[in-house]
């Protein structure tokens, strides 16, 4: 028994391990790690009540907290599967609107200078600007994700808007209302892009803040408690 449950704080150490990477780098190295070592803690869940046949009630229960809490562990790292691959289509498609939204400020740009129009090239400049902040900031939560990472790429990005409000005054006046119309729909075309990466960035890790980072330990702390009691028996 000692020597089982063991095996199983092993496989919890290493599954953690590898759901950290997981989370860090992604790939199918550490998710075939996280899985395989998920597959050990099953096996031991389904041999427990042969190798623990006759144990004391208290131990039969944790016992069986250690089968919930394994299986809850592999449903919350399957679903922050899920989670990546909709953060990575989210970035995909984040990167193609800031690249359209940036092409079409450009051709602004070049329209203003052709007509000397400097007043709209700085408000250009500033949208193109704000646009660009928005974007660090939505790469910074992609690094380290956080509510106060998120609330500061979204307040960017809602500056990125207003200036492209901004924007529109300005270019009516200096006859670029109809080339404008595309860069400004490019604009928030890209902020809203940008917020659905944020929220799918927020999504994925709360998989392993509010679930995998709450099981995980608890998980160690029963098999510990429970190896202590078998050497004592």
């Amino acid at each position: 028994r000692s020597a089982a449950l063991s095996d199983f704080f092993e496989d919890v150490f290493e599954m953690r391990l590898a759901a950290y990477a997981y989370r860090v780098r992604g790939g199918d190295v550490a998710k075939g790690h996280v899985l395989s070592n998920a597959e050990e803690l099953a096996t031991f869940e389904r041999d427990a009540p042969r190798l623990f046949e006759g144990a004391a009630e208290a131990d039969l229960a944790a016992i069986a907290r250690l089968g919930e809490g394994s299986r809850a562990y592999r449903e919350a790292f399957e679903a922050s599967v899920e989670a990546t691959e909709r953060r990575d289509l989210a970035v995909a498609e984040a990167e193609s609107a800031v690249v359209a939204a940036r092409a079409a400020l450009g051709r602004l740009l070049a329209a203003a200078a052709e007509r000397d129009a400097g007043e709209a090239a700085a408000a250009i400049g500033a949208t193109v600007e704000r646009l660009l902040a928005g974007q660090v900031l939505v790469e910074r939560h992609l690094l380290r994700p956080s509510a106060e990472a998120a609330e500061r790429a979204t307040a960017a990005l809602a500056e990125a808007e207003v200036a492209t409000s901004e924007l529109l005054g300005v270019v009516n006046g200096a006859g670029l209302a109809g080339i404008a119309f595309e860069s400004i729909q490019a604009v928030r075309g890209s902020k809203a892009a940008f917020t659905a990466l944020i929220e799918a960035a927020s999504a994925r890790e709360a998989f392993f803040v509010d679930r995998m980072d709450v099981i995980g330990p608890e998980l160690e702390m029963i098999a510990d408690v429970l190896v202590m009691d078998q050497r004592r028996q």
